[in-house]
């Protein structure tokens, strides 16, 4: 028997048997890892181990490695507002099925930092300010998977895809480009012109993406952006995510009319 503790996300639940529960913890050095909970309703750890709370847990381990059971849970961040919010709830369900799927990206330690931040701003900021976290967080993802498209500049011909100058040169954006699915990159617009598989992207889109891959995370997240960029870039981060990672993220299914 190993028995170990750890920092831990709770990430997902599910039913095991009638009264146990599977539960599934994003943790910095085990990375993801499942683990059951026994008892009824009633029991005190089932009221802690909940999805999106973030503490201490204690885990039995068998040698062979086939079953895990959890001894105990300190929950230091119970993200109360989360139940009040099903818009909230929707995105954090994406996000725990993206960090399951790809199992953390590879890199537990700092997906376990990515995330916690993403839900702790999520908790503070109401639900527009969420909506800017959501696609930050997914574009940084992007980064931590290693499939983060540059913003630099342009695929084919190498020119400059310039749309900031600063954080105070956002509005003055005016240079339009596309993506191109085949190749996976961003490219300008003149070269969006022949036969290929291109989705024209907006200058405040991109200059969005570009402020969240270069400013300080207090300086892109000052920068206000409208809805119908938004909705863009939502779209176009998770199609990129399910591209590149070769999945299919079954929650938004789910919480398409919450996203």
């Amino acid at each position: 028997m190993r028995n170990y503790t750890t920092n831990a996300l709770v990430l997902h639940l599910q039913r095991q048997g009638e009264s146990n529960r599977l539960a599934t913890f994003l943790t910095p050095n085990e990375g993801i890892v499942r683990a059951t909970i026994f008892g009824g309703a009633k029991s005190r750890l089932r009221s802690l181990v909940s999805p999106m709370n973030t503490g201490r847990v204690w885990v039995s381990k068998k040698n062979n490695g086939m079953s895990a059971k959890i001894s105990d849970f300190s929950a230091e961040k119970c993200r109360l507002s989360f139940r009040e919010s099903l818009f909230k709830m929707a995105q954090a369900d994406v996000m725990a099925e993206l960090l399951i799927k790809t199992q953390a990206a590879g890199s537990p330690q700092k997906a376990f930092v990515l995330a916690n931040a993403f839900l702790d701003g999520m908790d503070f900021f109401d639900e527009n300010e969420s909506r800017r976290g959501f696609v930050r967080f997914l574009w940084r993802y992007l980064e931590l998977l290693g499939e983060q498209p540059s913003v630099l500049e342009c695929f084919h011909c190498g020119s400059s895809l310039d749309v900031l100058r600063g954080k105070n040169g956002f509005e003055k954006v005016s240079l339009k480009g596309a993506f191109d699915w085949k190749e996976m990159a961003f490219v300008c617009a003149d070269c969006a012109t022949g036969a290929g598989d291109f989705e024209m992207i907006s200058s405040r889109a991109l200059g969005y993406l570009y402020a969240v891959s270069f400013l300080k995370p207090s300086e892109s997240r000052a920068i206000s952006i409208d809805e119908e960029s938004l909705g863009e870039l939502k779209r176009f981060c998770l199609a990129l995510l399910e591209h590149s990672c070769g999945i299919r993220l079954k929650s938004l299914e789910a919480v398409a009319n919450f996203l």
